[in-house]
C-alpha cells in the first residue's frame, strides 16, 4: 500500500462540507487499508473460519446464514480499524516502537540524548535542513558528527555537510542501486571497529 494520509488535517476556518468530506475520505481510506489486510493469507483464513463458525450460531438462533461482506463493513471487527487509525496517529507523533523485544531491551530512552519529532523538527529526511536543525540545537560541527545508517538515500546525505558518515549493511535501504563502495560501510561489528578507529585519529 502507498497511500499516504494525515489523520489530524489542520482546517484555518471551519467549514462542515469540507469538514465531513474530509471524515468521509478518511473512513474510505481506513476501510481501503482494513479491505487489504483481509487479502493477507492468513487474516482472509482466520475471517472466513470466523464467519463459518458464526454462521452456525446465526443459523441456530436466528434461522439465517451470515452473508460474507468485507471485513472493513464487519461491525464485529471495528476494532481492527480503530487498531489502524491508533497505529497511523502512532507513527504522526513518530511513536515507534520495536517488535523485536531484543532491540527494544538493547536501545533504551535513556541511552539517547536527542529524539527528533514532529514537534521538535521543521524538516525531515533527506532535507539537508533536517540534518542542519539537529546540529544547531545541539551546538556541533557537522565535522565532530558520525553519521549512522542504513538508507544510502536518506542518511548518506550527510556527507554533504562534512560529516562522516557510516552505512550499516544490515538491513540495507538502496532504492536507487547507487554503488555504496563510496560510503564506508558493514555490518554493527565492522562499525564498532570503524568508531575505534575514528576514535584513534581524533
Amino acid at each position: 500500500m502507498n497511500d499516504v494520509w494525515n489523520l489530524n488535517p489542520i482546517y484555518t476556518g471551519f467549514d462542515d462540507a469540507a469538514f465531513t468530506a474530509d471524515m468521509e475520505s478518511l473512513k474510505a481510506l481506513v476501510d481501503k487499508i482494513v479491505d487489504q489486510m483481509e487479502r493477507i493469507k492468513a487474516v482472509g483464513e482466520c475471517y472466513e473460519n470466523w464467519l463459518v463458525l458464526q454462521g452456525k450460531v446465526d443459523a441456530y438462533y436466528h434461522g439465517k446464514d451470515r452473508r460474507r461482506i468485507p471485513l472493513s463493513q464487519q461491525k464485529d471487527f471495528r476494532a481492527i480499524k480503530n487498531a489502524v487509525i491508533k497505529e497511523a496517529e502512532n507513527i504522526r507523533k513518530c511513536n515507534l516502537f520495536f517488535e523485536d523485544k531484543g532491540v527494544e531491551a538493547e536501545s533504551e530512552p535513556e541511552d539517547f540524548e536527542y529524539f527528533t519529532t514532529f514537534e521538535n523538527s521543521h524538516y525531515c529526511k533527506p532535507n539537508l535542513d533536517y540534518y542542519r536543525e539537529i546540529l544547531e540545537k545541539r551546538s556541533l560541527k557537522p565535522e565532530e558528527c558520525l553519521m549512522v545508517g542504513n538508507d544510502v538515500g536518506e542518511d548518506m546525505v550527510t556527507e554533504q555537510l562534512g560529516m562522516k558518515t557510516f552505512l550499516l549493511t544490515d538491513c540495507l535501504i538502496n532504492k536507487e542501486n547507487k554503488d555504496i563502495a563510496q560510503y564506508p560501510h558493514g555490518s554493527f561489528e565492522e562499525l564498532k571497529e570503524y568508531i575505534r578507529e575514528c576514535a584513534a585519529e581524533a
